[in-house]
């Protein structure tokens, strides 16, 4: 089930086995332990922990004065194993950084998106294209067997009188 999950953090593949957490806030999304603040010692000591990522924080899902039994635990930075693109030294994201660097991911999409669409629509004309030719083909190969039928039955006539 985790296998196919993406940690919200790091964006890496979460494996099956993995140790992880489920943000409890708006999002629900799924992260590494190592991802977060979170040591794998109190996940396993207290199994109901309340993890919220930094977006749902930011968001202030969590109602004013609610309260649970679960311990909840706020992560308030990205974990220092995010690196910047192109840096060799771990650095935080801030989150005007990662918004800017989801908006460049966005507008990439949105560009394969429009060059996908426009090859769909070219490869489409040419279906078209490729199904009249197959008609035409057919009509003409019903044609050449029924002279190539014609011309079997005159030789058979031919044969006939000699």
């Amino acid at each position: 089930m985790t296998g196919n999950m993406v940690c919200i953090t790091c964006r890496k593949s979460i494996g099956k086995n993995g140790y992880k957490i489920q943000c409890a806030g708006e999002c629900g999304g799924w992260a590494h332990l190592a991802c977060t603040s979170i040591k794998k010692e109190e996940k396993i000591q207290k199994k109901k922990l309340k993890w919220i990522c930094p977006e749902c924080e930011e968001r202030d899902t969590a109602s004013p004065g609610e309260t649970s039994e679960e311990e909840e635990i706020p992560m308030k930075k990205m974990s220092s194993k995010i690196k910047k693109k192109g840096s060799t030294q771990s650095s935080v994201l801030t989150t005007e950084e990662m918004f800017k660097q989801l908006i460049g991911k966005v507008s990439d999409l949105e560009i394969a998106i429009s060059f996908n669409g426009n090859m769909m629509e070219g490869i489409k004309k040419d279906l078209e294209e490729i199904k009249k030719e197959n008609k035409n083909l057919k009509r003409e190969h019903e044609k050449l067997k029924i002279e190539v039928q014609s011309l079997k039955n005159e030789m058979a006539i031919l044969k006939i009188r000699l």
